[in-house]
Formats: C-alpha cells, structure tokens, sequence
C-alpha cells in the first residue's frame, strides 16, 4: 500500500470516528481519542519525526492538557489543547524545525491547502495547473450537454401537455425523496462533516511546503557581526570611503551616547518608582478610607505592564544586530542590567497590587492572568539578560521566551482554577465586597458548589446592601437563588442529551451533586435575559 492509499484509508476512519464522536456532542473524553488517533496516524506517516524531541515534547504537552480536558473540561484546557496539537503537527510535518510559532504557522498552512489535498493536488505548479486544467475540461463537457437538455425540456413541456404532467409527477417523487434523505443527512450534518474532512486532512496529508521551515532554519541563536562590502557608488563632492566610514562610526557613536543618557534616566526615574512601591506595597499594605482600589490595581497594573514591555522593547533595539559589537557598549551592558533588574523589581510590585486586590475583593480569572502573565514576564526578562550577556539573537530570545510561555500555559491547565475561585470566594472574610454578580457568570460546573453554600452568598448580598455604595446587581437574595435554580435544571437537563463521548470527570461531578441535592427538585423557570425577569413554567 502506498503512503497515499494509506492516507486516504486513515482519511476515512477518521471521518467516521469525528461523526461519530462530536456529532451532537460537546468537548470532552472524545476530544482526547480524537487528537489521540490522528496524533498516532501523522506519527505512522512522517516516521522521520519520531527522532524530533520538539515532536514528543509538544505531544507530552497534548496529552497532559488531554488529560485536563477530561478532568477539568475547562476553557484553557480546551484551547491548550488544540493549540498544543497544532505545535505537535508542525513538527512532526517537519521534524527540524525548532520553533513553536512557525511550527503553528506550517500547520496553519497545511489546514488552508486541506482542499487541495483531498483533490489529490500535492505541489504547486505543472502538475496543479494541470489537474486544474482537468477539472475546467470536465466542467465544459457537463455545462453545455446541462443546457441542451434544460432548452428542449422546456420546448417539450409547453408542447405536450402529458409530458409536463408525468414530470411534475416526477419532480414532487424527487421532492419527497429529497425531504426524506434530508431526515437523515441535513444541511447542518453536511457542513460538520466537511469542516471535520478539512480538519483531518490538514492533519494527515503532509503538503511538504517548506517555507516555514526555511524560514525557521535561516536564524541562529548565536549573535555574529556582520560586515557589509560597499558598493561603488557616485559620492556627494569630498566625501571618500574613508570619511564615509567615520560617519558610520560616528553616528553608532552618537546612538551610543543617546541610549546611555535615555538609560541613565529611566534607572533613575524607576529607582524612585520602585523604593514608593517597596516602602508602601512589600511591607504593611493596608487600604486607605476614600482610596479607590479597583483604580489603582486596573489603571496602575495596566500601565506598569506596559512600562516593563516597553523597556523590554527599548533594550531589544539599542541591542540590536551590530550594536552588540559597538566598543562603547561596555557601559551600556551594566546599566541595562540594572534596568532589568528594576523591571524585575517593579513586576513584583504589580504582583503585590493583584495580590492586596485579590485580599480585598476576592479571585476572578484577570486576577489570575496578570499572575500568569507577570511570571512570562519575568521568564522574559532572564532570557533577555542571557540574550544581552552572551550576545545572542532576538530569534534565540523569541524561541526560547515562546517556550516558556507554553509551559506555563500547560502547567496552569493542570489546575481547576474555577473551583479555586469560588471557593475561595465563598469564604472570603470580605463578605461586604465580593462580587456576587460573577458567580452567576461562572459556568455550569460549579454551580453545585455555589449551592451547597447559599448560606455564605446571602450573607455576602446581605453584607453588600449595608454599604454605602452598591454596585452589584443582585442584591436580592431570592433573585440569585431563583436564576441558580434555573441554571441547575436547565444544566441538568441539558447534560442528559449528551452520550459517553461527551464525558468528562467535572461535569459528571456536577450532575451527581445537582442530582442528589437531598431530593429538591429545581423549579424550570423562563428566564427574560434583558430585563433578568423570570416566570415560572406551569
């Protein structure tokens, strides 16, 4: 069997196994089995790649976010999931490549050339433009007979009465067998069904197109100079190939002496940013009356993060290309380092305004990501100082940097963040300051555990209404208790259409919970999303 025949046979078991997984299904275990056997079939096909340690790192990293799918079934999960197959695919298309963005980018490639696999189209040029041809050949052979026919159909039926009687006849038989098929097949089933063909080809079928890897392969992580021959070229009056190359010197010189001054006046000005924030936020932090602290965490952390990727930005471009080789840069290293280690500095106190915030007002998912995006940060910051240290490339800080992210992610799947929030939340000692209103954008998961502790959440809404100022919106205890009702049943009664592929560890924990709730049966309610009315369903 050739590597084509077997693509095509693996094409079509794993077009059965997609409709018979996700068709009206949802995320869960079959995501896992899914990625699990198109994962073992691009292996089967690119034998190459089981020498690739970015191939096997990428496919220990899908299935450990697999795992998280079934387990937590979560957003992230989900997403870094498909993200980490996608990373998985394009090395194993490719199995020298060593970076996580043009591994993303190559599988992206082959998923939009899907169709010109499944046409049988594997390279560009003749042989395409001939298979094209083809196609425009068969396509005039079948338009012109299709109109004939169509102009003496027409001519018969205005002439013979009889004959428009027996093709009326035939045409409502060919309706009837068309509403009857459409049981069976519809439109909808059609459109998943080539969305899954385009999927598992651009998976299977390697298009072997190089760009990206080309691409990938032309950078190195090492720094080298590179000396630039001058072209002959007409000159303005007195200038020579000497003089012209003291401009040169001159100008890296005058550049020089720019970023020296602009980092000289940064580390100053952040030196005293940092010592306020050290002297205010490290030891002793405590609210001021009248003091705004939802302003000074969102305006602040959002400015302050902005500040650390500009610096980053502005180090990267007074150390670019042949500025590293610039004599004068003996100065500027040890002062970037100070800049870096400021930047260090400040990311923890933007740390330390997310953690007085979460102190104050309780966990949410931003909270969560300012962290996860501070800790990338500050694995940004190291590889910039070992870029600048040991001269490296800005290719070797990206691949390096996209890396570390990606582990990141990948080990945050592996925590049931929605949980972790409403429980911490739930018995917060800030009861008057907790916004309630989130629960209720929370998924279904855990609408179990915000009912066994209702209790807690009247006394937050309760505590809430004795402020001065109110700014959530259910500040009726009744009101929150109806619209939970109303999700429980609706959830429960949502998830006993789904079957065994579906499955997944936190929603069968919901579900069992909701349904052993000490024999309460859920009131159904209709519930009016824009004036967040509810009627109750006789």
């Amino acid at each position: 069997m050739t590597n084509r025949q077997t693509a095509n046979l693996f094409l079509l078991i794993g077009i059965v196994a997609y409709n018979f997984l996700f068709w009206h299904q949802k995320l869960g275990i079959n995501l896992m089995v899914f990625s699990s056997l198109l994962a073992a079939f691009a292996f089967y096909l690119n034998p190459k790649s089981l020498y690739s340690r970015n191939a096997w790192v990428s496919a220990v990293a899908t299935v450990i976010t697999g795992v998280c799918v079934v387990i937590y079934n979560t957003s992230l999960s989900k997403i870094m999931h498909i993200l980490s197959f996608s990373t998985m695919l394009g090395f194993i298309h490719h199995s020298e490549m060593r970076s996580i963005y043009y591994s993303l980018l190559n599988t992206l490639n082959n998923f939009l050339r899907a169709p010109l696999s499944l046409a049988g189209i594997r390279k560009e040029g003749e042989k395409a433009d001939g298979k094209y041809s083809r196609i425009r050949h068969y396509l005039k052979l079948a338009i012109i007979p299709t109109i004939v026919f169509l102009v003496f159909y027409f001519l018969y039926k205005g002439a013979s009465p009889r004959f428009a009687e027996l093709t009326e006849i035939f045409i409502e038989k060919l309706n009837q067998l068309l509403v009857h098929i459409k049981e069976y097949f519809s439109l909808s089933w059609i459109l998943f069904i080539l969305l899954g063909l385009m999927v598992i080809a651009g998976i299977i079928f390697n298009r072997e197109i190089k760009m990206f890897l080309d691409k990938d392969l032309s950078f190195t992580d090492a720094l080298f100079r590179v000396r630039k021959k001058r072209k002959k070229r007409a000159m303005h009056i007195g200038a020579t190939p000497a003089n012209m190359a003291h401009f040169k010197t001159l100008a890296l010189k005058n550049e020089h002496r720019v970023g020296l001054l602009l980092i000289v006046m940064v580390n100053l000005m952040l030196l005293v940013v940092n010592v306020l924030d050290i002297q205010w936020l490290w030891f002793g932090f405590t609210v001021p009356d009248d003091f705004s602290l939802k302003q000074f965490v969102h305006q602040g952390t959002t400015l302050l993060i902005i500040s650390i990727l500009l610096s980053i930005g502005i180090i990267l471009y007074l150390f670019r290309r042949n500025q590293n080789f610039y004599p004068g840069k003996n100065l500027l290293r040890p002062l970037a380092y100070v800049w870096m280690a400021q930047n260090m500095v400040l990311a923890i106190s933007v740390f330390l305004r997310n953690y007085h915030y979460i102190a104050y007002h309780g966990l949410a998912f931003k909270r969560i990501g300012v962290v996860v995006f501070l800790i990338i940060t500050a694995i940004g910051i190291v590889f910039m100082f070992l870029k600048i240290k040991q001269t490296r490339s800005f290719y070797f800080l990206f691949r390096k940097t996209s890396w570390a992210a990606y582990a990141v992610m990948v080990i945050t799947c592996c925590i049931n963040w929605e949980r972790i929030i409403v429980n911490y939340n739930l018995n917060h000692w800030n009861k008057g300051q907790i916004d309630v209103d989130f629960y209720i954008t929370m998924s279904d998961r855990v609408i179990p555990d915000i009912m066994k502790n209702l209790d807690k959440v009247e006394a937050q809404i309760e505590a809430h209404n004795k402020n001065n100022v109110k700014w959530i919106f259910y500040t009726d205890f009744k009101r929150f208790k109806n619209y939970m009702e109303y999700r429980a049943a609706a959830y429960l009664e949502k998830q006993e259409r789904y079957d065994w592929p579906s499955w997944n560890h936190a929603d069968a924990r919901a579900y069992n919970m909701l349904k052993e709730t000490d024999g309460h049966e859920f009131t159904l309610l209709q519930w009016d999303e824009g004036s967040r009315q509810e009627t109750r369903v006789d």
